[in-house]
């Protein structure tokens, strides 16, 4: 197909001025959010699965997580909610989860 762009799977970001990716962190670019593959810093290309299901830590602020609920991301922290508001989606509960633990989250759902 002539105007196929790319599978999807991967979004390939730039590192802005005094950051540290590290693969598995969460990152927001705009209003997506996905988990880094690669390692990178400043100015570096790193790539971010936008499917696929991850492993997340869940913060304490969470006291469980059912499975199929909606996962956030507040953009100024990476750490993942269940508030939607002005917070980036970034997929399903594939699994239950809960505070302090890891959930199993399915990107781009």
């Amino acid at each position: 197909m002539r105007t196929l762009f790319s599978k999807g799977e991967v979004l390939h970001y730039t590192v802005p001025v005094a950051k540290t990716v590290k693969s598995g962190d969460i990152v927001v670019v705009g209003s997506f959010a996905g988990i880094a593959v690669t390692d990178g810093v400043t100015g570096q290309r790193v790539a971010l699965a936008a499917e696929q299901v991850y492993r997340v830590p869940v913060p304490s602020t969470i006291a469980t997580i059912a499975q199929g609920t909606p996962v956030y991301v507040v953009a100024t922290t990476g750490e993942i909610t269940l508030t939607a508001g002005t917070n980036i989606r970034l997929g399903l509960a594939w699994e239950a989860g809960a505070a302090n633990g890891i959930v199993p989250v399915k990107l781009g759902t």
